[in-house]
């Protein structure tokens, strides 16, 4: 007789309410972040014209959200959605950030005397963080128009860069291993990473990698009877989501320590001078 195999997974069904944590102050938001060696901090450094504050969204929701609202293109290569609503800031930061302790946000405020000193620049995150692995990824990347090309991405990776590789006695969580992951037809972005010393590990990409959102640009077609499939007719350049969710392809970069000690970040500390 044949046995019946169970399986009672049910994907899980997150709900938040409107408002989440937008009116929790600062002290008493819990970041519930898995690397510990460090206290959640404010991040400065010498020569880094940015201020990098732990995102609290009673403090930095509304602000990011009315800036990045009026610039929809920044979502074109996010793995989310323009956020529509304050609400729907404060829900992504609470699924996507704080509801997952790999990962962890840091709201960008340029400090370089000029007409932008003191205006939050954009956002950063560290995500998929490992304690056991040594490990951590530069991802949720958004900079505001006012403060592209400009010095704020490089003095920013700087900083972050700093913080993971430096020893826990050094006042940085001693990691081994950075990763910046893009998708692989989004150059501007992989160019980023190449300029401020990753190494592109798939320089031929990592196929069909993840499942996008509609309207999202990718690499790869779904095909008739996925669950990411619709008959809209033939793709093209007009409609290239006519037949569902396209899969990304991704190209991954990284540094790792011993690359920044011998050279990596005496390279990038060069380009702050020239930032």
């Amino acid at each position: 007789m044949a046995i019946t195999y169970l399986n009672s997974y049910k994907p899980s069904i997150s709900t938040y309410a409107e408002d989440i944590h937008l009116h929790t102050a600062p002290e008493l938001y819990d970041f519930n972040f898995c690397l510990t060696s460090q206290p959640i901090r404010v991040l400065e450094g010498e020569g880094r014209f940015v201020r990098l504050e732990p995102f609290v969204p009673s403090v930095h929701s509304k602000q990011l959200f009315e800036e990045a609202h009026k610039n929809p293109e920044l979502f074109q290569w996010m793995p989310t959605d323009m956020w529509t609503s304050l609400s729907d800031q404060l829900k992504w930061t609470e699924h996507w950030i704080r509801g997952n302790q790999a990962n962890i946000c840091y709201a960008i405020f340029d400090t370089k005397p000029g007409p932008n000193e003191g205006r939050l620049a954009g956002m950063i995150s560290l995500i998929n963080s490992s304690q056991a692995d040594l490990i951590t990824e530069l991802g949720w990347v958004l900079v505001l128009p006012h403060s592209q090309r400009s010095h704020v991405l490089t003095h920013t990776v700087s900083l972050l860069l700093d913080i993971a590789f430096a020893l826990p006695s050094e006042g940085g969580y001693g990691l081994r291993r950075v990763e910046w992951r893009a998708n692989a037809l989004n150059l501007p972005s992989v160019n980023a990473a190449i300029r401020l010393g990753m190494r592109n590990e798939t320089p031929n990409t990592i196929k069909g990698h993840r499942l996008l959102l509609p309207g999202k640009l990718g690499s790869l077609p779904g095909r008739a009877g996925d669950v990411g499939w619709k008959d809209g007719g033939a793709a093209d350049e007009a409609k290239p989501n006519a037949t569902g969710n396209w899969s990304r392809s991704t190209n991954l970069l990284a540094i790792t320590y011993d690359d920044w000690l011998a050279g990596g970040k005496e390279r990038l500390d060069g380009m702050l001078v020239r930032n």
